[in-house]
């Protein structure tokens, strides 16, 4: 259970984020199917763009595509405070131990409901 609760969070954001959208709609005034159809796909579209674009994000960063501004901005607050630097170069910042993912709780919600938008917009147009 504890290896899935990142996923269950983040599935109970995403159906916060749809219940959201779809009161924002209000659907007290819709009247037919098609209409229903339109305001589910919006509100799956919200959590689902939401949770993969976040979920993008984290395995970038997981890569090291943002180590050079991490790095830049440590060493710059470091110089401010009037400490040394934790790193003496990029180098030495990059060969750090980093810590080791689990894997991404975002990424199968987040497919979920984008999944769930696009079976919502296939029924409304057929």
């Amino acid at each position: 259970m504890r290896r899935h609760l990142g996923k269950l969070i983040a599935l109970l954001c995403g159906a916060a984020l749809f219940l959201l959208s779809m009161l924002y709609q209000k659907p007290a005034q819709i009247s037919g199917a098609r209409e229903w159809l339109r305001i589910l796909s919006n509100a799956f579209l919200l959590p689902g763009v939401l949770l993969s674009g976040l979920s993008a994000l984290l395995w970038i960063s997981g890569e090291g595509l943002f180590d050079g501004l991490r790095y830049t901005m440590s060493s710059l607050m470091a110089r401010l405070r009037g400490m040394d630097k934790r790193y003496a170069s990029y180098f030495d910042y990059t060969r750090r131990e980093k810590r080791k993912r689990t894997g991404n709780p975002l990424l199968l919600p987040g497919l979920f409901f984008l999944a769930a938008a696009i079976l919502m917009t296939l029924f409304y147009y057929l």
